[in-house]
C-alpha cells in the first residue's frame, strides 16, 4: 500500500469518526429540545388536572360562590382562547423560541401568584395570567417541535408533547392527593406549577431558534448552522435548506405579483385565496374542534362522580383513583407515540374515533340502564322536594341538595330508601333514618347507607368500562394527532397565524363543552348527553374520513402540494398526490404550480435545489 493510500485511508477514517459523532451529538441536542419543549405540554396538563382538586380547598378557605367557582376555572380557558391568537402573531413576529420564552415567564409569574393569594380576586388574576400562558405555549410548542424534527421522527416527537400533557395530568392527581390534607394545601397545588416552567425558561435560554423561522427571515446562515447541529450532517442541512430556500423564494415572487396586480392583500386574504392552505386549515380547524365537542373534557370531568357511583365514599381516595384513571390516558398516549410514524396519522385517527364513538354510546347505555335500575323511594316522611321524589336517582339530582337513605339485605336487595334534604356543610342528612335513628341503627346496624351523588346499582361498573374504553381510544389518536397533524400541515409564510386559529378553535370547544354540560343534563340527562356526544363524534369521523389524507413521511416544504386536487381522499388517484411525497420525489414550486422532480442529490459546496450554497450571506 502506498503512502498516499493511506493518508486517504486515514483522513475518510477521522471523516466518519467525525460524522458518527456529530449525528450522536444531534440526537442528544433533539432528545433535549423536546423535553425542554414539551415542558409546556407538562404545565398545561398539570394545570387542566390540578384545579379540580386545589378548588375543594379553595371554596372552604376563600367561601367562593357558584359564580366565582366557574369565574376561575373557566377564566384559564377564556384567556388561553384570546392569547392563542396573539400567539400566532407573535411567534411569526419574534419567533418560535422567543415565544416559548415568553410563555415560561408568564407560568412563572402565574404560579407564584396563585400560590401566594391572599383573596379569590388575587386568585382570578394568577388564573388569567396562566390562561396567557396556556395559550402561547399550546400554540407554539408543536410548531417548534415540527420545523426542527426530520420527517421521520416528526410525527413522534410532536406526539411527545401530547404526552407531557397527561403526564402533567397525572402528576396534578398524584400532588392533589399529597397535600388534599394539607393546611392551605391547594397553594402548594397551584404554585409548584413555577418550578417546571422556571426550568422551562432557563433551558430555552441555551436552545436555538427554529431553522425554518431563520430561513423566514432570510437568515440563511444561521438557519443552516442550526440545522446542522440537528442533523449531525452539514450536506444534509444544506440540502434540506435549499428546498426550504425554493419554496420560501417562491412565495416572495407570487406576493410580488400580487402587489404589482392587486396592491397586496393581508395574511388572512393570503390564506383564503390560497386553496390547498384554505382546505388544510378547514381539516386542522375540524381536529381540534370535534377533539373538544367529541366530550373528552367531560369524560374526565365526570370520572370522578363515576368513580363515586361505584361505591367509594372517601374523598381522598377518589382523589387517588382518578390518578390511575389519568394515568390510564397517560399509558394509551404511548401507543399513539410508537405507531405515528409507523401506522400514520390517517389511520390513527379514524381508528381512534371508532373506539370513542363505540365508548360514548357504553357509557349512555351505562347511565339508562343505572337510571331503569334506580332504587324505589319506599319511605314518604317529608312533604318537600326531597320527599316528593319517587326514585335514587330524582333524589340525588334536586338542586336543593338532596341524598338517598337506604337500607340493604346482605344479598345486596334494597328494603328500604328514603329521600332527606343534607346539610350543605357536612353533605349528612339534617333528619330521618340515616341522621340519628337509634331504632332503626339497632335493627340494621351493618346495613344501613346514605348515598350522596351517587346510587347503588347493579350496573356501576359499565360506565367505568366505557370510561375506560374511552379513554384508551382516544389517547393514541384523537389526542395528539390534531396537534400533530396541525404542526405540519401549513406552509412556513401561513404557519403561525393558521395553528393561532386552530389552537384556539380547541378553545373555543373546551369552552362550549364546559359552559353547556350542566345544562345539557338537566336537558337530556345524563344518557342523552353522552348520546348527544355520539352524534357530534360521528360527524367529526365522517368529514376527517373524507378530507383528511396521510402525511406521514413528507417534508414540511412538500405539504401544500398534498392539499392541492379533489377534495376527497377516495377520489385521489397515485398521480393527484395521495401516494406523493415519499423518499423518491421532492416537489418545486414553480410560479405557483407544484410539480413532482426526483430527488435532488446535491453534494457539499454544490448549488442545491434552491439555488443555495453555505457561502450564502444573510440577506
Amino acid at each position: 500500500m502506498s503512502k498516499y493510500q493511506s493518508n486517504v485511508d486515514m483522513v475518510s477514517k477521522e471523516d466518519l469518526l467525525s460524522d458518527v459523532g456529530m449525528k450522536r451529538r444531534s440526537k442528544y441536542f433533539m432528545f433535549t429540545l423536546t423535553t425542554l419543549s414539551t415542558l409546556g405540554g407538562f404545565l398545561f396538563g398539570y394545570d387542566t388536572g390540578v384545579v379540580s382538586g386545589a378548588m375543594l380547598l379553595i371554596n372552604k378557605d376563600f367561601d367562593v360562590s357558584p359564580v366565582w367557582h366557574e369565574l376561575i376555572v373557566s377564566s384559564t380557558i377564556g384567556a388561553a382562547l384570546v392569547f392563542s391568537l396573539v400567539g400566532g402573531w407573535f411567534s411569526d413576529r419574534y419567533g418560535r423560541r422567543t415565544a416559548i420564552l415568553v410563555s415560561g415567564v408568564i407560568f412563572t409569574l402565574g404560579g407564584i401568584v396563585m400560590g401566594a393569594a391572599p383573596s379569590k380576586e388575587v386568585l382570578l388574576v394568577g388564573r388569567i395570567i396562566i390562561g396567557i400562558g396556556v395559550g402561547f405555549e399550546s400554540m407554539s410548542v408543536p410548531v417548534y417541535i415540527a420545523e426542527c424534527s426530520e420527517s421521520s421522527q416528526r410525527g413522534m416527537l410532536v406526539t411527545a408533547y401530547q404526552l407531557f400533557i397527561t403526564f402533567g395530568l397525572v402528576a396534578a392527581s398524584v400532588v392533589a392527593g399529597l397535600f388534599s390534607t394539607a393546611f392551605e394545601g391547594w397553594r402548594y397545588m397551584l404554585g409548584l406549577a413555577a418550578v417546571p416552567s422556571l426550568v422551562q425558561f432557563i433551558g430555552f435560554c441555551l436552545m436555538p431558534e427554529s431553522p425554518r423561522w431563520l430561513a423566514s427571515q432570510k437568515k440563511y446562515a444561521e438557519a443552516v448552522k442550526v440545522l446542522t447541529t440537528f442533523r449531525g450532517s452539514t450536506s444534509v442541512a444544506e440540502q434540506e435548506l435549499s428546498a426550504i430556500r425554493a419554496t420560501i423564494e417562491e412565495k416572495d415572487r407570487e406576493m410580488e405579483e400580487q402587489i404589482a396586480l392587486n396592491g397586496g392583500s393581508s395574511l388572512f386574504m393570503q390564506v383564503f385565496k390560497s386553496p390547498g392552505v384554505r382546505r388544510a386549515l378547514l381539516i386542522g380547524f375540524c381536529l381540534q374542534a370535534f377533539q373538544q365537542l367529541s366530550g373528552i373534557n367531560t369524560v374526565m370531568y365526570y370520572s370522578a362522580s363515576i368513580i363515586r357511583m361505584s361505591g367509594v365514599r372517601d374523598e381522598s381516595l377518589a382523589i387517588w383513583i382518578s390518578a390511575g384513571v389519568a394515568a390510564v390516558n397517560c399509558g394509551a398516549t404511548f401507543i399513539g407515540l410508537f405507531l405515528v410514524d409507523r401506522v400514520g396519522r390517517r389511520k390513527l385517527v379514524l381508528l381512534s374515533y371508532i373506539g370513542v364513538i363505540v365508548s360514548l354510546a357504553l357509557l349512555g347505555i351505562g347511565f339508562h340502564m343505572m337510571e331503569a335500575d334506580s332504587p324505589l323511594v319506599t319511605s314518604v316522611i317529608q312533604d318537600d322536594k326531597c320527599g316528593v321524589t319517587r326514585t335514587c336517582g330524582e333524589c340525588i339530582s334536586v338542586p336543593e341538595g338532596c341524598g338517598f337513605c337506604f337500607v340493604k339485605s346482605q344479598n345486596g336487595t334494597i328494603l328500604e330508601g328514603s329521600c332527606w334534604k343534607m346539610d350543605p356543610d357536612t353533605s349528612r342528612p339534617l333528619d330521618g333514618q340515616c341522621s340519628d335513628n337509634i331504632d332503626l341503627m339497632t335493627k340494621y346496624p351493618a346495613n344501613i347507607d346514605w348515598a350522596n351523588g351517587w346510587c347503588p346499582s347493579q350496573y356501576y361498573w359499565l360506565p367505568i368500562l366505557a370510561m375506560t374504553v374511552y379513554l384508551v381510544s382516544f389517547a393514541p389518536g384523537m389526542g395528539p394527532m390534531p396537534w400533530t397533524i396541525n404542526s405540519e400541515i401549513y406552509p412556513l409564510w401561513a404557519r403561525g397565524f393558521c395553528t393561532s386559529i386552530t389552537t384556539s378553535a380547541s378553545w373555543f370547544g373546551n369552552l362550549i363543552i364546559s359552559a353547556s354540560f350542566l345544562s345539557l343534563l338537566e336537558a337530556l340527562g345524563k344518557e342523552g348527553a353522552f348520546f348527544l356526544y355520539v352524534g357530534i363524534a360521528l360527524v367529526g369521523f365522517t368529514i376527517l374520513f373524507s378530507l383528511l389524507p396521510e402525511t406521514k413521511g413528507r417534508t414540511l416544504e412538500e405539504m401544500e402540494s398534498l392539499f392541492l386536487g379533489p377534495w376527497f381522499v377516495c377520489c385521489r388517484g397515485r398521480r393527484s398526490g395521495s401516494h406523493l411525497g415519499s423518499n423518491n420525489v421532492q416537489y418545486v414550486h414553480i410560479r405557483g404550480l407544484n410539480r413532482a422532480s426526483p430527488r435532488s442529490s446535491t453534494r457539499p459546496g454544490e448549488q442545491g435545489v434552491g439555488g443555495y450554497n453555505s457561502d450564502d450571506s444573510d440577506n
